[in-house]
């Protein structure tokens, strides 16, 4: 990445990377080379003794980073001005934030009160939430909503992991769940 940081000003490096992401869009194919995570086990105990006892960060490739900024950038634009994205959706969201949350449920408790009504909330909190979408049906949400989905089942699909810890790393296996963690977009994805 220092290196590309150093270069990317040079013409012949910046042309050549500007091709290579618009014949992505072009082809709708996700560069397979940028399809591979690292995951980094991060202790959350003092002395671990359990996997469960581990965060597990994946690592995405720098350049799989830029590309995805600027799908980012586009698939956001849309869904805002397409009003898709609910309103009251505070996740993953630019100018949105726990506290906006937690303003707008205290806004509708105190409103409820106020007119003698009962204020019932009702939360959950999925564990490993970006494992749980289903790729076939958020691929058919994409284009339902009018989105040319083809790039986006590339970015998808044939997905690898490997685990790194310390200095050794396991084999690359095949990712088959949900939307890639450490991205740019699957947070997007995800909402």
């Amino acid at each position: 990445m220092k290196m590309l940081t150093y270069t990317i000003s040079c013409p012949s490096v910046y042309e050549e990377l500007i091709d290579i992401i618009n014949d992505s869009f072009s082809k709708h194919e996700f560069p397979n080379l940028f399809k591979t995570s690292i995951v980094h086990p991060i202790p959350k105990t003092k002395n671990p003794s359990d996997v469960k006892q581990f965060r597990p960060i994946s690592i995405q490739c720098n350049l799989s980073k830029n590309f995805e900024k600027l799908v980012h950038e586009q698939l956001y634009e849309y869904l805002h001005q397409n009003n898709i994205i609910y309103g009251g959706q505070f996740g993953f969201r630019k100018g949105h934030s726990t506290s906006h949350a937690l303003v707008a449920i205290t806004d509708f408790i105190y409103s409820d009160l106020n007119t003698g009504k009962f204020g019932i909330i009702v939360t959950l909190d999925l564990s490993k939430a970006f494992d749980k979408v289903v790729k076939e049906i958020l691929i058919e949400k994409l284009a339902w909503y009018g989105i040319d989905n083809r790039w986006f089942k590339s970015y998808l699909e044939k997905r690898l992991q490997k685990v790194k810890l310390g200095n050794k790393t396991s084999s690359t296996q095949n990712t088959l769940l949900g939307v890639p963690q450490g991205s740019i977009l699957g947070p997007l994805l995800f909402i």
